[in-house]
């Protein structure tokens, strides 16, 4: 049995499921890192964490590899100038509010006319460090439009992108606040980009998605197996003339990009499994991937100042806590927030 028509998958719901996955594998992740206590966090033992292992191999890639499939419509869709406009009311202003509204939760300083000056310089400096995937999303827009307006046939422009990104990894990381991360997102972002259109899912017959799914959680597994603290991006970076061990460098490089691949193809066959044959469960992650702006950004409030400071010593029930807190609050602020209009504007960009 083949399915050949959208009208025996529903693709809307399947991209969501898939950013549900991604969005609820984040927010465990940072219960992992922020929620196992201070010690576990300061020493930086969640990095060894098996689960945060095979979380962060992927969700990251996964979430901007989406985002990139999905841009291909608006590119075709909008003009250039509604297309800026779009993108800048939909991601820019939502930063510029959210970072606003961490800082004066848990940075700001009142006390004096000097307090006050502080917390807003204190706000237009770490609005690029903040809510970094959101800035990953805009950076790596920015880069397909302009290559896309190059006056170059389609291969030249296929040409041009590798030398670009190749290009990007012989930059210090430095160069702006998480560089190192969008150079990292990138190809994931150009990939989704690429594909968009090519209906490949259902093409997969039921017959075989079971068996490939299988080969392609093994190949993950064995992949994660060898992923080790130097190898997160967090740790190592993206610069790879940082030393002269430059061979090791972009292997490491080689290494996390090939990971996050596997793990997309994964996921992407475990979606599909989810959505035609466990309806209910297709349903709750669909659902969460509807909200997964707004899951990324309040569970982002939730994790830079509350959860660290919860619980001292490591233990799996605060992690699960704090992962089923985090999630229902995130889903439940974002519910309230869609309600409003302005507070849609303003905390999500519209949407």
């Amino acid at each position: 049995m083949q399915i050949t028509s959208q009208t025996t998958f529903d693709y809307r719901k399947y991209w969501n499921v898939v950013k549900g996955i991604a969005i609820v594998s984040m927010v465990l992740g940072h219960a992992i890192q922020f929620g196992g206590g201070s010690d576990y966090y300061n020493s930086l033992a969640y990095f060894d964490n098996i689960v945060f292992r095979c979380i962060y191999g992927c969700h990251m890639p996964l979430l901007i590899f989406v985002s990139g499939y999905l841009f291909a419509f608006s590119i075709r869709k909008y003009s250039l100038s509604a297309l800026c406009h779009k993108k800048v009311m939909s991601l820019l202003l939502p930063l510029i509010v959210n970072v606003s509204i961490l800082m004066l939760l848990y940075e700001s300083n009142y006390s004096s006319l000097g307090g006050l000056k502080y917390t807003c310089m204190h706000i237009i400096y770490s609005l690029p460090k903040k809510l970094w995937f959101l800035w990953a999303v805009l950076y790596c827009m920015t880069f397909v439009v302009v290559i896309n307006r190059l006056r170059l046939n389609k291969y030249l422009k296929h040409i041009v992108t590798i030398l670009c990104i190749i290009g990007f990894y012989l930059i210090p990381d430095t160069i702006i606040p998480n560089a190192e991360l969008y150079k990292y997102m990138l190809p994931f972002f150009i990939i989704g980009y690429l594909i968009n259109g090519k209906e490949t899912i259902s093409k997969i017959r039921f017959s075989n998605v079971f068996l490939f799914s299988c080969i392609s959680i093994f190949i993950y597994a064995m992949g994660i197996l060898y992923f080790h603290k130097q190898d997160y991006v967090y740790i190592s970076g993206s610069y790879i003339l940082k030393n002269q061990d430059v061979l090791a460098n972009i292997l490491i490089c080689l290494k996390r990009i090939g990971i996050g691949l596997i793990g997309i193809v994964t996921v992407l066959t475990i979606s599909y499994i989810i959505v035609v044959y466990l309806r209910k469960v297709s349903n709750a992650f669909a659902f969460c991937g509807e909200k997964s702006l707004g899951i990324y950004i309040f569970s982002t409030w939730c994790f830079d100042g509350l959860a660290l400071h919860l619980f001292e010593t490591y233990n799996i029930l605060y992690i699960m806590l704090t992962f089923i807190a985090a999630l229902a609050f995130s889903l439940l602020l974002t519910i309230l927030v869609e309600k409003n209009g302005l507070s849609r504007l303003l905390l999500l960009g519209g949407r």
